[in-house]
């Protein structure tokens, strides 16, 4: 409803709304037709809205860099299993599973400690993120996703290490407030006949005035999965499982068992468990509290590979799985209108995380089962704001500083099994295992500050620039030296860094727009990079950082085939030992 009594016979009203085309008429025509007017739907005149490039509300038209967006329709429409799944049906993202319970995102040829996860503001790369296959997209999963945004490309100006491929940015549900009190709940229950998966989800939302809740749980229970029968490619046996392991559950075999449904990929299938709770608080008109928790737990998962790998002719791994993958965050986020001359706008972000990880395994023909865990705490703040330099708010200025530390513990042991009527009954010796991280702990500070601005330099085209500074320390210390025997049993290192970006976008017209971008991206060396113990073809591998020349050089311990190869300024020598 709208009073137009102030308009003359002769004047124009002008209508204009989002998702509508622009209608410009006379007040006597509107006159002619009972003031009753009709919109034509034009819905490219809706400009999608952008967050994780400047960590503010952004139209997309004026970002220069290459940003994908799945919303909370879309990812209803795609109903994927995982949050894995949802990302392999973005174009430009291709993503690597080594088990069913996995998915190793790939941006531009990049991926793991390459691409940055984020969820709700929170860095989710920790200290142990390593350069091979990640599982960690899957921990959030799809449905508590209220959308998903994806940065091509380096972003390390805005979020420091790791950011080299790209950045993918998860973002929740939030309750939404309400004049009056309401209540509202969603049930969701899926079943998939290829992998037998069952996934139930359960909402509720409380709306208030003066606070908001939102409650969501989800269990989902995968499957083996099961490839398909037509290989019309000739390669009849590709993807086919001949033998397996039965060695779970505390079941004991002592040799791989016949696959009667060779097209069945036995030891693939878990079962995971995601909760979510929101609130929403207004503090005043200027401010907003949002308090955040999520939890996500797993079964053990197979190593789906690994349980396929033969030695001389017959499966090597009995057993070989991941422990239940756990992630807890807990988040307050501040946002709040200054309305200063130098500060707007603003969020503050305080998170803590811990996350836990184990490595099971044993070979056939052997008793001797090996442990490996690892446990992360993560402590962060983050500070991002705003503001305008002009009034028409075509010159904008975006700072921040970003506070992360990261305590890593790493356990490991060894048990003999104890065997009766086929069944595990007990533990017998203990023996040493090798741990994979320092056993002394270690832990990982990164500190930066960061500088953005944009300008609007007419309806058509925009400039971005901006600059960071990161300093990164890491400390480690080894303890044991039954396997390994080190020169320095403490490791130290301390880098910096300066990163910048240049993006200029130029729009003629509704249906072309051009962007440039230029921008530099960085990886600080974590405690993966340089205090890592692995196995590998019955060997050893110890990474150990040390400083040479201004060089960072990574360097295995003995000798035996020395391989020499350099990536940026960063120099690795590994040298394979007995």
């Amino acid at each position: 409803m709208v009073d137009v009594s102030d308009f003359k016979e002769n004047e124009y009203v002008v209508f204009s709304h989002l998702a509508y085309a622009v209608l410009r008429v006379k007040k006597s025509v509107l006159k002619s037709k009972n003031y009753v007017i009709s919109l034509a739907k034009e819905s490219e005149q809706l400009d999608e809205v952008v967050l994780s490039l400047f960590k503010k509300e952004e139209k997309a038209y004026r970002i220069a860099e290459q940003v994908a967006v799945l919303n909370t329709k879309d990812i209803q429409n795609i109903s994927p299993q995982t949050s894995a799944d949802l990302l392999a049906t973005i174009p430009g993202i291709k993503v690597q599973k080594s088990q069913f319970g996995g998915g190793s995102p790939v941006i531009r040829g990049m991926e793991s400690n390459r691409v940055l996860l984020v969820v709700d503001g929170v860095r989710m790369n920790n200290a142990i993120y390593r350069k091979g296959h990640l599982q960690s997209s899957i921990t959030v999963t799809p449905n508590i996703l209220d959308k998903t945004e994806v940065v091509f490309g380096p972003s390390s100006v805005l979020y420091g290490s790791d950011a080299l491929g790209g950045v993918i940015h998860y973002y929740t549900k939030t309750p939404k407030l309400s004049e009056e009190k309401e209540v509202k709940s969603q049930f969701f229950s899926r079943f998939s006949t290829v992998n037998h998966e069952i996934t139930t989800n359960v909402t509720a939302e409380i709306r208030n005035k003066n606070w908001a809740s939102l409650t969501s749980v989800s269990y989902s229970d995968f499957g083996d999965l099961k490839a398909g029968e037509n290989r019309r490619h000739g390669f009849d046996d590709w993807g086919k499982v001949f033998f397996y392991s039965e060695n779970i559950n505390g079941n004991y075999k002592e040799n791989p068992t016949p696959n009667l449904d060779p097209n069945l990929q036995r030891n693939s299938g878990y079962n995971q468990t995601d909760v979510l709770q929101k609130f929403f608080v207004p503090l005043n008109k200027n401010a907003d509290l949002k308090i955040n928790l999520q939890y996500s737990t797993t079964s053990n998962i197979p190593r789906f590979d690994r349980l396929t790998e033969l030695s001389g002719g017959t499966l090597k791994f009995a057993e070989w799985y991941y422990g239940p993958q756990e992630r807890l965050l807990i988040s307050s986020q501040l946002l709040f209108d200054a309305n200063k001359n130098w500060l707007e706008k603003g969020v503050i972000t305080a998170a803590y995380q811990n996350l836990q990880e184990s490595r099971i395994q044993r070979k056939f023909g052997s008793l001797e089962r090996s442990y490996r865990e690892e446990s992360v705490d993560v402590f962060s703040l983050n500070g991002d704001f705003s503001v305008s330099l002009t009034e028409d708010k075509k010159r904008t200025l975006s700072y921040g500083f970003e506070l992360a530390y990261n305590d890593v513990g790493s356990n490991s042991y060894g048990r003999e099994l104890n065997i009766e009527n086929n069944q595990i009954n007990g533990f017998s010796n203990n023996f040493k295992v090798q741990s994979r991280y320092p056993d002394g702990g270690s832990s990982y500070l990164s500190s930066a500050v960061y500088v953005d601005y944009r300008q609007d330099l007419s309806a058509k085209s925009t400039l971005n620039s901006g600059l960071r500074f990161t300093n990164t320390h890491l400390e480690a210390k080894w303890i044991d030296q039954t396997f390994i025997q080190l020169p320095e049993t403490d490791i130290e290192a301390n880098h910096s860094a300066v990163t910048a970006t240049l993006g200029y976008v130029f729009k003629p017209n509704k249906n072309w727009q051009i962007n440039s971008v230029l921008s530099s991206g960085f990886r600080s060396p974590n405690i993966d990079d340089v205090g890592r113990v692995r196995e590998k073809s019955a060997m050893l591998q110890c990474q150990i950082l040390m400083l040479h020349q201004n060089m960072r050089i990574v360097q295995n311990l003995v000798f035996k085939n020395t391989l020499i190869t350099k990536d940026s300024d960063l120099v690795q020598m590994s040298i394979t030992h007995y």
